[in-house]
């Protein structure tokens, strides 16, 4: 928007101080802030209908995942029965070992690693001290988390009561 801030200027002496004078320069004014307010309103309406849609996306996304994974969280403690689990924290408190003793030979472990910014760098999935699994996170130059990185190594079985059991 141009501006205009000569046509409204007053010249002293010279600008005769009538209500044709005011009238046309807040008449002017009016107008173009009319204008903005128009825009701002469907500025405002356009911003609540993306996020209403994004969170929508995200949550026909996410729902399906979400109960995928207690799906399989539901299974994997039917499966692992009387198991026992252990929390170790690290030195600033956060989680830094979760051990769960599937039975007397078998433990899995997930080992959590922290940046120096205090950020959840990378998690290890373990089975009886065996790699099997690697996230790595990536995050952006203001601490948001952006993505990961997922490494498998061959996937793990384990007997238990005479039959196999896939872990992951």
């Amino acid at each position: 928007m141009t501006r205009k801030y000569l046509q409204y200027a007053f010249s002293a002496g010279k600008t005769p101080l009538s209500a044709k004078t005011f009238n046309d320069r807040f008449g002017d004014i009016d107008l173009r802030l009319d204008a903005l307010e128009k825009i701002k309103v469907d500025w405002e309406n356009a911003v609540l209908q993306l996020l209403q849609n994004g969170l929508a996306k995200i949550n026909e996304s996410l729902l399906p995942v979400i109960t995928q994974a207690q799906e399989i969280l539901a299974s994997a403690e039917m499966q692992l029965g009387n198991g026992s689990c252990s929390i170790v924290y690290n030195q600033s408190g956060d989680i830094g070992e979760i051990n769960y003793q599937i039975d007397e030979d078998n433990i899995y472990s997930i080992l959590y690693e922290y940046a120096q910014n205090g950020l959840l760098s990378k998690e290890t999935g373990k089975l009886n001290s065996q790699i099997i699994w690697q996230k790595t996170y990536l995050y952006d130059d203001k601490d948001r988390c952006i993505g990961w990185n997922v490494t498998r190594n061959e996937i793990s079985f384990i007997k238990r009561n005479g039959e196999s059991i896939r872990v992951i």
